[in-house]
């Protein structure tokens, strides 16, 4: 994890630079005599600001953001939107791009966090102001993935072999051969499935579903570590 945060600590100051005018931005509605309206923040007299200023509000975000783990993640951007009310407090966190798997969710949850700022001001007067920033978001590093031959001890399905065979032609709807690859992963969960090029759109939908509702498996061994193991196995279904 201490990883994580440093990796994505180095990809937010690098985006510390730049100005909220160069990102997506929310429509602006500002109202001539409205003080509630949110400004936008790059047309008030006086910008709202972080304690210690932009990079420390940066390093807290890269402190406080957990990235949620899934295999499929890849790094990216997070543009979220918020209010810095005249009390320097932050309010109506909005995601305007999501990468999905959670990072605007955990986006969110951290914006609501934040300390409160010194407030923009336009004419003299405390305002609501709109500010728009990208989260960097760095996908962890993945495991190593070992073939099936390459591990001390294989993975196993929970019943073994036969078991495996048994509950896919029981829970398999239709009939064919089907070869199948798949990782095993250190938790005992089947992740990247991919059928043979071969195989139908619908029939490989089917073999995906029967999989992941499958026991989870004993996980492959490596120098006394559960590790990623790689594996194929063929499916006949009469």
């Amino acid at each position: 994890m201490k990883k994580l945060i440093a990796l994505l600590c180095i990809g937010t100051l690098q985006l510390a630079a730049q100005t909220t005018q160069k990102l997506e931005e929310p429509p602006k509605v500002v109202a001539a005599n409205d003080d509630d309206t949110p400004r936008n923040v790059s047309g008030i007299d006086v910008k709202p600001e972080f304690p210690g200023g932009i990079q420390q509000f940066y390093m807290f975000v890269a402190k406080n953001y957990r990235t949620p783990e899934h295999p499929e993640m890849q790094s990216g951007k997070v543009i979220a939107s918020f209010v810095i009310e005249r009390d320097g407090s932050v309010t109506n966190v909005k995601i305007l791009r999501d990468m999905g798997f959670g990072t605007g969710e955990e986006a969110v949850r951290v914006l609501n966090k934040s300390p409160k700022w010194s407030p923009g001001e336009q004419n003299g007067r405390k305002v609501r102001t709109m500010f728009t920033i990208p989260i960097q978001v760095m996908a962890p590093e993945p495991d190593p993935i070992y073939p099936e031959a390459e591990v001390n001890l294989k993975p196993e399905f929970a019943t073994g072999e036969s078991g495996l065979n048994s509950f896919f032609e029981k829970n398999f709807k239709g009939k064919g051969t089907f070869t199948v690859n798949f990782i095993v992963e250190p938790d005992g969960m089947l992740t990247f499935i991919k059928c043979d090029p071969t195989t139908s759109p619908d029939s490989c939908t089917e073999i995906k579903r029967v999989l992941t509702s499958a026991p989870r498996w004993r996980a492959g061994k490596k120098d006394n570590w559960f590790v990623r193991t790689q594996m194929t196995r063929t499916f006949t279904v009469n």
